[in-house]
């Protein structure tokens, strides 16, 4: 994929490009920015989002940053440094040198735990873990409406969980305790497979699963159902300081991610039309086909998290799943989801009490998008379920209220509470995710963060996992399960029936 520019190779690039012809006027700008998207970028569609984002210096920055994301900045550079002065043109060969240079003079994979190697370490590891633990492994299933793929489950027993944060964000105080029932919860979060056999299935088409307030119109694409989401983005935008130093306090203050940083800088440039056009295109008033990512190139594989997919998708499939199985998943609260995270010994983080690259997928391993479910054993609960921090934030069904800033339903948590897990709650209400994400420091991947979201809102790092209460006493003897055809057949947990002939898809190759 190459190196990713430093800080400032970037504003080096970015002047070098500048002085390219075609920068000199509205129209070359555009036609330079939609060819070099379309031709260096794996999905053309970027390019639209781009197309009219100002002067030089924006469409120099647009092509810059989307390009050294998509691991496509070299061959455009040496492309057009022929149009550039032969100093200009000499620089800018320098930086493609550096960035398309191998980890090591030997082009070997490093030996040190680089990125290049620790990538390689992630994919391995997530082999290693599904095959060691699926069994069967993923695959169709024969279910009363027609096949799907039965996610893999682990039970927590009932019990008294600790719940909260003592000094850290004042949503997640005070530390109390939560006696809970016995629920089972996704292994692993939803993963493309699983989702893609909803898709293919009528999904979208089916207004059957999307009765849930707000459901039907974000299906149907009415502008009233993504409003509440487009609203929240223009605010966040306005609230962008200008100036460089305060900026660069207010990115330092969320933590966020320098690709993420870049991008809010790059669009706090923009004119308000122009920004506001870039929303309508993220959240269209349109009927979706499909999540969001689903076919771009960085979020396809198999056994990767699915991500871009609204509450309003994530409930759909889960009524989906719950009619093909016979049984009835839900998303999991909150309060099941950190309960499942932390144990009853009230774990920082799923695994313990810090927080190391070789534990989740967050932004210090540098992997640059949702790695394949199962790629950090280190990180999992000693219970053993996967991936609860880092990799994606994920959807609960807990509200936190109509107002980003302030939750309307704080911490302690009180499950006598009627709305707290409103199911009828109307869309213009936030939801809690948990977990982290891959592009998120690993500050978020504590197992008490708590960060709403609007139930349209759909990007690269949002994806969800199921649940499933359990009706009867303890679970401590349904422990595995999930993973054992024998033990399926005395437990509560329901072992699906495979269809003959599949068998476990080769996506890492």
């Amino acid at each position: 994929m190459g190196n990713r520019p430093t800080n400032d190779e970037f504003n080096e690039l970015v002047v070098l490009l500048e002085d390219v012809p075609m920068m000199a006027t509205p129209a070359g700008r555009q036609r330079l920015l939609l060819w070099a998207l379309a031709e260096f970028a794996p999905d053309p569609s970027l390019a639209a989002e781009l197309a009219e984002q100002g002067g030089p210096r924006a469409a120099a920055m647009a092509i810059v940053h989307e390009l050294a994301l998509l691991g496509t900045l070299v061959p455009f550079l040496r492309y057009v440094a022929e149009d550039l002065a032969p100093g200009r043109a000499y620089a800018m060969g320098k930086i493609a040198d550096r960035l398309e240079a191998p980890p090591t003079e030997a082009g070997e994979v490093p030996e040190d735990g680089g990125p290049r190697a620790f990538r390689v370490d992630v994919t391995q590891a997530s082999r290693q873990t599904m095959s060691r633990m699926l069994s069967p492994p993923f695959g169709p299933m024969d279910g009363p409406l027609g096949d799907y793929c039965w996610p893999p489950l682990l039970p927590i027993r009932a019990g008294v969980y600790p719940i909260g944060a003592r000094d850290l964000s004042v949503n997640e105080r005070p530390v109390h305790r939560v006696r809970l029932g016995a629920f089972a919860i996704g292994v692993f979060p939803v993963t493309n497979l699983e989702f893609r056999a909803f898709v293919a299935a009528g999904g979208y088409r089916d207004e059957q699963w999307w009765t849930r307030p707000g459901g039907i119109s974000w299906l149907r694409g009415e502008r009233e159902s993504v409003a509440a989401v487009r609203a929240h983005l223009l605010a966040t935008w306005r609230a962008i300081p200008r100036d460089n130093a305060g900026f660069q306090a207010w990115a330092n203050a969320k933590r966020l991610h320098p690709v993420v940083a870049s991008d809010y800088q790059l669009h706090s440039r923009l004119a308000p039309k122009q920004f506001e056009a870039i929303v309508a295109n993220w959240y269209p008033t349109e009927p979706p086909k499909a999540p969001a990512y689903m076919l771009k190139p960085r979020f396809l594989d198999s056994m990767q998290p699915v991500v871009g997919v609204s509450l309003h998708e994530a409930e759909a499939y889960v009524r989906w799943l719950s009619a093909r199985s016979g049984y009835a998943f839900h998303l999991p609260s909150e309060i099941q989801w950190e309960a499942a995270a932390r144990g009853e010994d009230g774990r920082l983080y799923p695994h313990g009490y810090a927080c190391q690259r070789q534990h989740a997928n967050t932004r210090v391993g540098n992997v640059g998008h949702p790695s394949p479910v199962g790629g950090f054993p280190a990180g999992a609960t000693p219970e053993g379920v996967h991936d609860l921090a880092g990799n994606v934030w994920e959807w609960t069904r807990s509200l936190w209220g109509p107002d980003l800033a302030r939750a309307e339903h704080p911490y302690p948590y009180a499950p006598l509470e009627p709305l707290r897990e409103d199911v009828l709650a109307p869309p213009h209400v936030a939801r809690v995710t948990k977990g982290g994400s891959w592009l998120d420091d690993p500050y978020f991947a504590r197992s008490s963060t708590r960060k709403p979201q609007l139930p349209a809102r759909r990007n690269s790092r949002i994806g969800f996992r199921v649940a499933m209460h359990i009706e009867h006493g303890s679970s401590t003897h349904y422990r595995w399960a999930w993973s054992n055809e024998k033990a399926h057949k005395s437990a509560a947990i329901p072992y699906p029936r495979r269809r003959a002939g599949d068998f476990f898809p080769q996506t890492f190759g």
